[in-house]
């Protein structure tokens, strides 16, 4: 079986909204729905903001990926965070996230990335081992964020 990553653009808005839906457990014609495809759009649209990859697997899609972009003196240039990884439930434990990982740092290396980060919460002890394998270490900093509105 093949698992593969397309990097896509806008061509492929309807399935990454589906996608997203599905990840997030709500419905398409939600508030949050319709917030979240607009900012798809925006970065399918405009990709200096970051990369959207779909994962496919044996020719069916099994989830989707997504890069944003940033600039880290502390790293030395140019980072991604991986904002989104999803992989639906019937193609877990087959080895594509590990494949994905393996992928997305390959990437980053070949187009001049300094670091990836991304968060994971700790009810998912499953996707930390994973991101652990692929050599992501917890800092010793704190991840917080505020929220402009």
């Amino acid at each position: 079986m093949k698992t593969e990553l397309i990097k896509i653009g806008i061509e492929y808005k309807t399935e990454i909204h589906k996608l997203v839906a599905e990840f997030y457990g709500i419905n398409s014609k939600d508030a949050l729905a319709k917030k979240l495809n607009s900012c798809i759009t925006e970065l399918l649209n405009y990709p200096k903001y970051g990369s959207v990859f779909l994962i496919k697997h044996s020719g069916a899609i099994a989830g989707y990926l997504i890069l944003s972009f940033g600039y880290s003196l502390e790293y030395g240039g140019r980072d991604a965070f991986i904002d989104e990884f999803y992989i639906k439930e019937d193609f877990r434990n087959k080895g594509i996230g590990s494949f994905t990982l393996d992928y997305i740092i390959k990437y980053a290396k070949t187009t001049g990335l300094k670091a990836l980060h991304l968060e994971v919460k700790e009810k998912h002890s499953n996707a930390s081992r994973l991101y652990g394998r692929a050599g992501f270490s917890k800092r010793s900093s704190e991840f917080m964020s505020l929220k402009i509105t």
